[in-house]
């Protein structure tokens, strides 16, 4: 049998279990959120030198494609990230407004 978190739903340590589990996710988020964005302003200063080095006119090498299709990915996953997090910052904001 697979060793299963026990969670506590009630008591004196239930609330302060789930503001744990809550800001260690939150942590862990943004620490991921900060490495992805790193990673794109590496990613476009590697396309910048490299654009700089490809002569002007000529086709883009493969290592320049490749470059390229990084900066869009982790644009996308910036901006995804993004929005989820504001989706889940209004959800809060709501949450905390009905009670």
């Amino acid at each position: 049998m697979a060793n299963q978190k026990k969670q506590l739903i009630i008591g004196p340590f239930a609330q302060a279990a789930q503001n744990i589990d809550e800001i260690s996710t939150n942590i862990y988020m943004s620490y991921l959120y900060e490495q992805t964005v790193n990673e794109l302003l590496k990613a476009e200063e590697e396309l910048s030198a490299a654009t700089l080095i490809e002569p002007s006119g000529s086709e883009d090498t493969e290592s320049l494609k490749n470059l390229k299709e990084k900066v869009y990915f982790l644009e996308s996953v910036v901006s995804l990230a993004t929005k989820n997090y504001s989706i889940n910052l209004e959800e809060l904001e709501n949450a905390e407004v009905e009670h």
